[in-house]
């Protein structure tokens, strides 16, 4: 696995990305820290409303019956 730097240095998009938050920085538009939180919650989102959730629950005959019941 690459790490950030190595990314940086092969990676167009990847370099290009970085240099859009460090211009951010830069403009004083916001702190390191408020990117970090941004760039994380940009992930929690992401996986929470863009990933679809295929959930397999195994269940006994029981809860099976008790959930045609209901």
């Amino acid at each position: 696995m690459k790490s950030p730097m190595e990314k940086y240095k092969s990676d167009p998009m990847y370099a290009h990305g970085v240099y859009m938050m460090e211009n951010l920085i830069h403009q004083t538009q916001y702190t390191p820290s408020e990117i970090r939180e941004m760039a994380l919650l940009a992930s929690i989102n992401y996986e929470l409303h863009r990933t679809p959730r295929n959930i397999n629950i195994l269940i006994n005959k029981d809860a099976e019956e008790s959930l045609h019941f209901l």
